[in-house]
C-alpha cells in the first residue's frame, strides 16, 4: 500500500478562491488605504504621503518619470471606479493624484528636506487655486483623467516656481 502524500487525502478540502471586488480594489489603491479617509484636508495628506516617500527614498529623475507613467495610467483608472464607487466627481477621497503629481514638481532638482518641503507646499497652493488654465482643463474633462491631469499641472506650476526660487535664492 502506498504511502498518500501529505495534503493528498481524498478529506483534504480543496483550497478555497479568493473572490476580489474589483471595484472596492481599485477604490481603495485610489484612496491610498485609510489616507483617503482622513477627516479634514484628505489632499494634503495623499502630498504628504508622497512627500515623506520623496524624503526617505531620494529617488533618481529617471525613476520619478518611470513611476510616474505607471502610476498616471493606473491612477486614472482606479479614479474612474472610485467616482463610481462613491457617486461623486473628483471626490475629495480620492488622493492617488495628489501621490502621484508631487515629485513631478521636483523634478530636476536635489531632494532635499527643504526643496521637498518647499515643493509640498508650492504645489497644495497651486492644486488648490487652480490657476489658469488647470480649472478650466479640470472642467472640461470628466473621470479619472479629469482626477489625474489638475494635479499634473499644479505640479508643473510647482517646478518652474522651485526652479525660480533655487535660482534666485538657493544657488
Amino acid at each position: 500500500m502506498a504511502l498518500p502524500f501529505a495534503g493528498s487525502s481524498p478529506a483534504a478540502p480543496a483550497s478555497k478562491k479568493v473572490k476580489v471586488n474589483k471595484e472596492k480594489l481599485l477604490t481603495h489603491l485610489a484612496t491610498l488605504g485609510p489616507a483617503g479617509y482622513f477627516p479634514f484636508a484628505p489632499g494634503t495628506m495623499g502630498s504628504a504621503v508622497s512627500a515623506l516617500l520623496l524624503y526617505l527614498l531620494r529617488p533618481s529623475d529617471q525613476i520619478i518619470v518611470f513611476s510616474f507613467i505607471i502610476l498616471f495610467f493606473t491612477g486614472t483608472y482606479a479614479s474612474r471606479a472610485a467616482e463610481e464607487f462613491f457617486g461623486q466627481k473628483d471626490s475629495p477621497r480620492i488622493i492617488i493624484d495628489e501621490f502621484v503629481a508631487l515629485p513631478l514638481g521636483l523634478l530636476f532638482i536635489k531632494k532635499t528636506l527643504l526643496s521637498i518641503t518647499l515643493g509640498f507646499f508650492l504645489f497644495r497652493v497651486f492644486d488648490i487655486l487652480k490657476p489658469f488654465p488647470i480649472r478650466r482643463i479640470e472642467n472640461s474633462l470628466s473621470g479619472g483623467l479629469s482626477v489625474m491631469l489638475d494635479d499634473v499641472l499644479a505640479a508643473f506650476y510647482t517646478n518652474i516656481a522651485l526652479h525660480m526660487v533655487y535660482n534666485l535664492f538657493v544657488q
